[in-house]
């Protein structure tokens, strides 16, 4: 199991709810591994978000922790504080979903 954390004040992709809000849903498409393993601590959460597309949800509490699931059910958190699409992601992490 791989993990990459990254942190947003608020989800780029979240249009709906506070940005405070936990498990806040923002985005519904699966994205492929191979596209996710693109992501590097160097890119902005804007440029993270033209990559993927706009985040599922955001689980974290306080930071703000978006979630994609990749097409094989691995997920990715990127974790950043504040979430702006000039921001770098202070973490970057992928999980296995099984």
């Amino acid at each position: 199991m791989t993990a990459v954390v990254v942190f947003w004040s608020t989800a780029p992709g979240c249009a709906s709810g506070s940005a405070s809000e936990r498990n806040v849903a923002c985005g519904a498409h699966k994205v492929r591994l191979a596209k996710a393993r693109k992501i590097s601590l160097d890119m902005t959460l804007g440029q993270i978000e033209s990559l993927l597309g706009p985040p599922e949800r955001d689980v974290g509490s306080g930071l703000f922790v978006l979630e994609w699931t990749c097409t094989d059910g691995t997920r990715i958190h990127v974790s950043a504080a504040p979430n702006l699409p000039t921001t770098k992601p202070m973490a970057v992490t992928f999980s296995s979903g099984k």
